[in-house]
């Protein structure tokens, strides 16, 4: 069940930023996209949207042009001509994920080194369904901006980011 939902989220948010501006992919990029059409429906899926109601059962979702133009029943809601039709039946479709404590580095070594992959690290979030993040440390501030600098003017793949200052530790100051 979380496969098929994560599934399908990343398979969403995949969507409408490709759909966005219709990028002109490289062969290496397009051995990892499964969908790469302007217009894509996805149909008899489980449908949560994210604001504390049931799930819906037996929706299609219509992205188009890089926005979810339509969301409805089934039998309600009409499919452009010329879309890709993905069958979600036993699937769920759930709204991107926000995540809010990400790091884009990693330890390497135990005590030794941290490993720096902000732009590998956000194309992984967004395969998990994270379509906004926001950092909550960094160990190289200037880069985690050039990531979140990249993904806002459209070139690199990801969605939303948000980076804070430089992080600093220590005790606070007295006030005498």
């Amino acid at each position: 069940m979380l496969r098929n939902t994560v599934g399908l989220a990343f398979a969403a948010s995949l969507l409408a930023t490709a759909a966005a501006a219709q990028p002109q992919l490289s062969e290496e990029t397009l051995k990892y996209v499964s969908v790469n059409a302007p217009v894509v429906a996805i149909t008899h899926a489980k449908l949560v949207d994210g604001t504390g109601t049931a799930p819906k059962l037996n929706q299609t979702v219509v992205i188009q042009g890089g926005v979810i133009a339509a969301v409805g029943p089934d039998r309600k809601v009409k499919i452009p001509n010329g879309a890709q039709v993905i069958d979600g039946t036993g699937k769920t479709v759930i709204p991107g994920l926000v995540h809010m404590h990400e790091h884009l580095f990693y330890p390497m070594l135990p005590g030794k080194a941290y490993g720096y992959e902000a732009e590998t690290f956000s194309k992984l979030y967004l395969a998990g369904g994270v379509t906004s993040m926001r950092t909550a440390g960094a160990m190289h501030f200037a880069g985690d901006l050039h990531v979140r600098d990249a993904i806002n003017a459209g070139p690199s793949r990801g969605r939303g980011s948000t980076s804070p200052g430089p992080t600093s530790t220590g005790q606070a100051p007295s006030r005498s």
